[in-house]
């Protein structure tokens, strides 16, 4: 201390000097704690990857009562954005003509969910119908609006009610985005002339959780905004800890079928009543209807066929199960 008050005494512009450095230290050490709080509050934003912004997202196609002239899309927003646009364009091997496209304005909801531990999510919801197509036919649409469009998407209206094909789900639940995305894709792979994908309950694991729902959107991408969905809400579907209601209006009468997509799975156990049994399957359905018959198959994630049968509705309106399978 004495040889430093010594040495300033004998330089008087050592003062100023080492204060230079005392300050430029300083503010190097707050850029560097802002730099770090920056980067952690992005990578904070990032991670929350469910938020929505005035881009659309979510897009999906759905079903009407007759899917031969019309179907439905429902996409999202933040709330920002208070209208919706959709455009409608014949199938073309050339550019989108603008003369030709067909514009439908959708209805609007705003929309709040919540769930513990986790940001709340404002967001807008837009839904509208295109009526007036054709059976046969494919189009071209997209969605959004003052500049914040989504890619054009291609989409087939089905020919008729009499001959068709369409995929069955089970339980997707868990893991969509890491590993529900290889039986989707492999069911659109296969399914070609899919005219819609079925779910039998059970599309995330605990309900109201917005986070698995993007997700499962995730996993389905643009499929979902190429080919109808019809989803059927399951147990966890409707609770957040996926007990199963004790009402006794519930009960299911008879299971034909149980089936799994995704990695949750529990052993099937030895149970004489089941005519074909696996486990540790990944699995999706092909099921078709041509007339009085409906032709179901059990297709593994790999492609391999695991069950298949048929059933022939008779005149006298009793059916015919016909067993395909190689046990």
């Amino acid at each position: 201390m004495q040889f430093l008050t010594f040495d300033l005494l004998q330089k008087p512009g050592l003062i100023e000097e080492k204060m230079m450095k005392i300050s430029k230290y300083i503010l190097i050490n707050k850029i560097f704690l802002i730099a770090a709080f920056c980067v952690a509050f992005s990578q904070n934003l990032y991670s929350q990857t469910n938020l929505p912004s005035s881009f659309p997202d979510r897009i999906i196609l759905n079903l009407n009562d007759d899917n031969t002239l019309s179907v439905s899309v429902t996409w999202r927003t933040d709330s920002t954005v208070t209208e919706g646009i959709c455009e409608l364009h014949p199938m073309t091997g050339s550019k989108i003509n603008a003369e030709i496209v067909k514009s439908y304005k959708a209805t609007t909801t705003a929309v709040h969910y919540e769930y513990k531990g986790e940001p709340d999510v404002l967001a807008n919801q837009h839904s509208l119908i295109m009526n007036q197509l054709e059976a046969g036919k494919k189009y071209l649409y997209r969605v959004g609006n003052q500049g914040n469009w989504s890619e054009w998407f291609e989409f087939g209206i089905q020919q008729n009610d009499e001959n068709f094909s369409f995929v069955y789900f089970g339980d997707p639940q868990t893991d969509n985005r890491s590993q529900g995305t290889r039986v989707v894709r492999k069911a659109y792979e296969m399914v070609g002339n899919c005219s819609f994908i079925l779910y039998g309950g059970d599309i995330i694991n605990r309900g109201g959780r917005d986070v698995e729902w993007q997700e499962w959107f995730d996993a389905g991408s643009y499929i979902f905004a190429s080919v109808p969905q019809v989803l059927t809400p399951g147990n966890h579907d409707y609770t957040d800890d996926g007990i199963v209601s004790d009402n006794p209006n519930i009960k299911p009468s008879i299971v034909y079928l149980v089936s799994v997509s995704e990695p949750k799975q529990y052993e099937a156990g030895n149970n004489n009543s089941m005519q074909k049994r696996g486990s540790h399957l990944q699995l999706f359905q092909q099921i078709s209807i041509d007339g009085n018959e409906l032709s179901y198959s059990a297709v593994s994630v790999d492609g391999k066929i695991f069950d298949q049968f048929k059933l022939k509705k008779k005149k006298d309106g009793s059916t015919k199960f016909i067993d395909q399978s190689e046990n």
